[in-house]
């Protein structure tokens, strides 16, 4: 598990707004399989994008700077996670390994949100999950 240091802001091109996140927020980043190749070809970039993203898993919204809240569908949550990858030049997600990683959040991230809470019940990390 990582934690948030500082706020992490993102500006969407796709949304028009700035996504923020907390400091405190506690996250897996990407829930990669622990599978060599797998974990070779993606493991280890995009950690803001994967932030943002678990963000979005959580709680079903995002925070907009200033404090508005923005719902978010799945489908939106991993479109913005497959743009911030591309967006972050630091990432270390070219075209192809953004795919690859959207593809696996596609394929890999519904079963959290198949009981429509899309929620990850126990934590409490930050004064945004208490």
């Amino acid at each position: 598990m990582w934690i948030t240091t500082a706020p992490l802001r993102y500006r969407s091109a796709r949304l028009g707004v700035t996504i923020l996140v907390p400091a405190e927020f506690i996250t897996d980043l990407a829930s990669v399989p622990r599978l060599p190749l797998v974990w070779l070809a993606t493991g280890g970039r995009g950690p803001r994008s994967d932030v943002i993203h678990d963000w979005a898993y959580q709680w079903g919204t995002w925070t907009r700077e200033g404090g508005a809240s923005l719902p978010v569908p799945r489908r939106l949550a991993d479109a913005i996670f497959h743009e911030s990858l591309l967006a972050d030049p630091i990432s270390g997600a070219g075209r192809l390994r953004a795919w690859e990683m959207w593809v696996g959040v596609r394929v890999g991230g519904r079963g959290i949100w198949a009981d429509g809470t899309n929620r990850w019940r126990w934590c409490r990390c930050c004064s945004a999950c208490s």
